[in-house]
């Protein structure tokens, strides 16, 4: 399920984030100095507060990110991807974790 829009705007990805409860713009701004690993390459800001961070899937593109969206009122952090799409979109993509039980 898509959940956000983004677009390239000078280093930082900019867009919005819409779900029935969520409605806010969002940005991913790269960290100074990233080395890979387990280190984020992008921290997501909304409204000037840090709610997350992202990872590329694979060391070689940076494209597709694993990103983790987080804040006290949800009952676990989102887990989406962001993905390219067509005309330079890029789209921030959620899928709803299996249950196990």
């Amino acid at each position: 399920m898509q959940i956000g829009s983004f677009r390239q705007s000078g280093d930082e990805i900019k867009g919005f984030i819409r779900t029935l409860t969520i409605s806010t713009t969002a940005a991913f701004v790269p960290v100074d100095g990233a080395k890979g690993g387990l280190a984020p390459s992008h921290v997501v800001m909304v409204n000037g507060v840090e709610v997350g961070a992202a990872w590329p899937k694979s060391a070689e593109t940076m494209l597709p990110l694993k990103v983790r969206i987080d804040d006290p009122a949800f009952v676990s952090p989102v887990l989406a991807v962001l993905l390219p799409g067509k005309g330079g979109e890029l789209l921030l993509v959620w899928k709803r974790p299996r249950w196990r039980g």
